[in-house]
């Protein structure tokens, strides 16, 4: 029953994985859809040593090898990508702010309000049980 329930792991997995990998480059995550290839990869690898399943897992590695060298081709182009330079510097920013306002600073702050005769203090009773 466990080599059964390996396999159809395994066979549910590996599809998954390589669409995954599709969504991803659709999206243009080359890296995130080389990982998705590589562990659909990993997981062929784990499908040719389960008897009589050669014959699926060499389909999967067909389709897994031709989409990672697909991937790793798109990788290195976009290697070759350079972002704009910026316009401004960090000192340059800093310098067009406008200065911040002081908050005044209070030298005596007291924990209890100062003496006041319309408020009365605080007294604690003892409250009984009945």
């Amino acid at each position: 029953m466990e080599t059964e329930r390996r396999r159809l792991v395994l066979e549910f997995f590996i599809p998954h994985f390589i669409a995954m990998a599709r969504s991803s480059e659709k999206f243009e995550a080359i890296r995130q859809a080389l990982i998705y290839q590589e562990q659909a990869q990993r997981l062929c690898k784990l499908l040719l040593e389960e008897p009589g399943r050669d014959m699926t897992a060499n389909e999967y590695l067909d389709v897994v090898h031709e989409k990672l060298i697909d991937c790793q081709r798109k990788l290195a182009n976009q290697g070759g990508l350079k972002l704009p330079t910026r316009k401004e510097s960090k000192l340059d920013r800093t310098q067009q702010k406008p200065p911040r306002k002081q908050r005044p600073k209070f030298e005596e702050i007291t924990d209890s309000p100062p003496e006041n005769p319309g408020i009365s203090a605080f007294t604690f009773i003892d409250v009984g049980t009945c």
